[in-house]
């Protein structure tokens, strides 16, 4: 087993505002380079960690929709349905034109999670109600839902990612009807349309235990087969396509865990109902699409810098979080990127964040590990009052469109530790 060490690198508003006030980082000068300098290492300093979840997650501002249903024993079940429509380039079929079959076609987007050799179901379900913001809303999230009516469609497959995509017939009932509305005139624009046709859900079978796979939304389509009399061995085709509408997205993932059986909650109460790593085995949680994320605090640092009374600057601070082989495996995999945020009291977002950078090496010893720059927030700790009630809140990047979890040790966990390693600078001024 090679050993994989994540260095996440993040940046924030909130701490290049911080230069502006007059913090001044350590940057070496000529007088520097001559003085006594000493280095103190020091990986005694105490933190906390905590798993929380977000209330919810945008969904639809990624080109994919998640399908899929799987078990992990550490996060339950973990299930995801697709929401779609489409519309036509243009609403007009010859006046003889004779219906013959109606399929979706479902472009893979690269991305699964889980066993992917195992075999999956797609059911397409009618919505009954219009996909559509409601009450002022500009955002689809991962707790987003629409009722559903008619079964229109099912096929059980074995997925092949390396495909262009995966075509499933519908109800000749429900195509038929939609196509004779065009045909007539009765639908003419996309308003009508939606009278008609409100959207898709797109769900896994029920008893489902194989993966999330990611469909593009501009890859997919309706596609009506038909023909006209005077060409009668001449099949044609006619077009449903992805739109976004000016004022509304039409697709978006709906995710559904059920943790019963696993050491998280089954409902967290909301985003600030923490789970310390004390009730959970030492560890915490992080998980894309239901939210789940690890919460770090420094309570004491400030206190224990003022009782070290070390004289000069953070040179180098960083946690270093062990990840346990047990928990996981080749197709739930650690995935390779995530997201720092800084986070209030009561777990709101106060910070933006560029992408996290995770590298991959190969050291000689067999183990796994992030490590999580944090000199810049220490030095907040230091010197504003306020950051002694921040945390540092790791996510996975694109959460709204990928289900890929990590399971990490805490700093009181009885193998391998999680550590806040730290080197401050002393030299002569």
């Amino acid at each position: 087993m090679k050993n994989f060490i994540l260095y996440v690198l993040f940046g924030c508003l909130a701490f290049t505002s911080c230069s502006k006030d007059g913090i001044s980082f350590f940057s070496p000068s000529s007088e520097f380079v001559d003085s006594n300098i000493r280095l103190q290492v020091i990986d005694t300093f105490s933190f906390k960690m905590a798993t929380f979840k977000l209330d919810s997650i945008v969904t639809d501002i990624y080109d994919n929709i998640l399908v899929g249903r799987y078990h992990d024993a550490q996060f339950g079940d973990v299930e995801c349905s697709g929401f779609i429509t489409f519309v036509p380039d243009q609403f007009d079929l010859p006046d003889d034109a004779v219906f013959d079959s109606l399929v979706i076609n479902l472009g893979y987007a690269g991305y699964f999670y889980n066993d992917t050799l195992s075999q999956k179901r797609l059911r397409i379900y009618e919505l009954s109600k219009k996909l559509d913001y409601q009450n002022g809303q500009v955002n689809f999230y991962n707790t987003s839902d629409f009722p559903s009516a008619n079964l229109i469609g099912e096929r059980t497959f074995f997925p092949r990612i390396s495909k262009d995509s995966i075509t499933t017939k519908l109800s000749d009932s429900f195509g038929n009807n939609l196509f004779l509305k065009i045909r007539n005139g009765i639908i003419n624009n996309a308003e009508e349309l939606g009278d008609y046709f409100k959207g898709l859900k797109i769900s896994p079978g029920d008893d489902e235990n194989a993966s999330i796979i990611s469909f593009s939304v501009d890859k997919s389509y309706f596609r009506f087969y038909y023909s006209v009399p005077d060409e009668p061995t001449e099949v044609k085709t006619y077009d449903f396509k992805y739109k976004d509408f000016n004022t509304n997205r039409n697709h978006f993932t709906k995710v559904v865990c059920n943790r019963e059986g696993t050491v998280l909650p089954m409902n967290f109460l909301n985003q600030e109902t923490e789970v310390a790593t004390n009730t959970t085995g030492h560890l915490a949680f992080v998980q894309g699409g239901e939210g789940i994320v690890t919460k770090f605090t420094f309570p004491n640092f400030k206190a224990t810098m003022d009782e070290l009374n070390l004289d000069g600057d953070i040179y180098k601070a960083s946690l270093k979080i062990p990840l346990s082989n047990d928990y996981f495996s080749e197709t739930l995999f650690t995935g390779d990127s995530l997201r720092v945020y800084v986070v209030g009291r009561n777990n709101e977002f106060l910070s933006e964040s560029k992408r996290a950078v995770v590298k991959i090496e190969d050291p000689e010893f067999d183990e796994k590990y992030i490590s999580v720059p944090v000199e810049l927030f220490l030095e907040n700790t230091l010197i504003r009052n306020e950051f002694k009630d921040y945390g540092l809140v790791l996510v996975p990047l694109n959460a709204g469109s990928v289900t890929t979890r990590l399971v990490l040790n805490d700093n009181n966990h009885p193998s391998k530790k999680a550590k806040l390693n730290f080197t401050y600078l002393t030299y002569d001024k």
